[in-house]
């Protein structure tokens, strides 16, 4: 009962104070004030306001915390139907502060506050039958108790149903009501709520138009109330994304499709993060990319993969940053490139090879950058270049010319091969 009765504790302005016999104007004693509500007419106000105080949620420094003083004139209050002490006094027994946690007579107290229109009550006492805590389940009270408290704009009874709403819980099916529900109770604050529709516009799930997005079917009556599977959907109407939410939160496989239907990637997650391994495909079915991650973190070996099923790269990472020596590899299968990283940075020298596996260049990196001399080689491992770098840009270079002399490069040589063009050198 605990999951379903927040304690949403009711405290009066010194108004209210001033109804229980002008309490804050003259000043009494505890001993006075006490004394008030044990003998006074119409005393429920003030019995609650010492409930209130022995339980710390007023603060008075003449009244030293204690939980069964707090349950005893709570109790008195609630006795008299005073609906705010009838609230109270069910989530002390929720939490057993002052007395055995009680969850029947939580529910007990939590109905007479329910009935007497206490939203806060009324949102509880569906949560109540929507669980099937202390009283039978039943989603058809769930809905008509949610119902009565969002219509005061209760933001966990709105979140609440309209997940119902969304389910086909208790009412009958209608994700776009549903999805409204959730949006008004975001605007009010449900930090779930909101957290839900952030999740919905980042992944493009539910939240923003009821006619592209709808609830993913599933096998047989669903009843987990606090899991919801989305869709996201092509224009074609093919699916383009499902995934699972749990309270607000990323939980199981995510897919996305290609438009022809077929899947692109599946990627685990665990509580809001990506948590094993992650996959990409190919339209045609094969494997595309291997990704492992653990707590939300690229961790091991990241491979890429030719749609011939061939290796393309790998990469290692530690803590979500590449470390290690890092391959490409030609589709035949020959290496191509490597790169050492340190620290998620290129660190230390970098090689290219021509496919026949022999040497192509040599690159010093430091911090990601270019840094020092970096050799080029004629595929018979002749030298063809050496180019100095300095934070990343070439500033000085000499080509071998293939009879042995060489050949300083010019500033507009350097340009163009820092832009990527290749320079003659004969």
């Amino acid at each position: 009962m605990r999951k379903y009765i927040i304690c949403l504790c009711c405290i009066f302005l010194l108004t209210l104070l001033a109804q229980a016999g002008n309490v804050q104007a003259d000043k009494p004693t505890l001993a006075e004030m006490e004394k008030e509500a044990e003998q006074g007419n119409d005393t429920a106000t003030l019995q609650f306001i010492l409930g209130l105080l022995y339980s710390g949620e007023v603060k008075d420094e003449r009244v030293p915390q204690d939980y069964t003083k707090a349950v005893y004139w709570l109790q008195k209050s609630a006795e008299q139907g005073y609906v705010f002490a009838q609230y109270h006094l069910a989530s002390m027994y929720v939490k057993g502060e002052g007395v055995p946690q009680d969850d029947v007579k939580a529910v007990h107290w939590v109905q007479k506050a329910a009935e007497q229109g206490h939203a806060g009550a009324q949102n509880q006492l569906a949560g109540a039958y929507h669980a099937g805590v202390v009283v039978p389940q039943d989603y058809t009270k769930a809905a008509y108790w949610y119902q009565k408290a969002a219509d005061q704009e209760n933001a966990g009874a709105l979140k609440h149903l309209g997940v119902m709403y969304i389910m086909g819980e208790g009412v009958p099916k209608d994700v776009g009501k549903g999805l409204d529900m959730l949006q008004r109770a975001a605007k009010l604050g449900d930090t779930e709520a909101q957290a839900a529709i952030a999740k919905m516009n980042e992944f493009g799930l539910p939240g923003l138009t009821k006619d592209e997005h709808d609830v993913c079917p599933r096998n047989g009556n669903d009843k987990i109330i606090t899991e919801k599977i989305y869709c996201n959907y092509h224009e074609n109407g093919k699916l383009e994304l499902e995934a699972t939410m749990r309270n607000g939160k990323i939980e199981g496989i995510v897919k996305t499709y290609y438009e022809s239907g077929k899947l692109e990637r599946e990627t685990p997650y665990k509580n809001d993060k990506r948590e094993g391994i992650s996959k990409a495909y190919y339209e045609s079915g094969k494997l595309k990319t291997e990704e492992l991650y653990r707590n939300g973190m690229a961790e091991g070996i990241d491979k890429h993969y030719y749609e011939s099923g061939k290796l393309e790269t790998e990469f290692f990472y530690k803590n979500d940053e590449a470390e290690g020596i890092a391959r490409a590899y030609y589709e035949s299968g020959q290496l191509k490139e490597e790169a050492p990283f340190k620290n998620g940075n290129m660190d230390g020298i970098a090689k290219g090879y021509y496919e026949s596996s022999k040497l192509q260049d040599e690159t010093p990196f430091k911090n990601n950058k270019k840094e020092g001399q970096k050799k080029v080689y004629r595929e018979n491992g002749k030298l063809f270049a050496t180019i100095l770098y300095k934070n990343n840009s070439p500033v000085s270079g000499v080509c071998h010319n293939s009879w042995g002399t060489t050949t300083p490069l010019t500033n507009a040589e350097l340009t163009n091969w820092k832009n990527g063009l290749v320079i003659e050198c004969r």
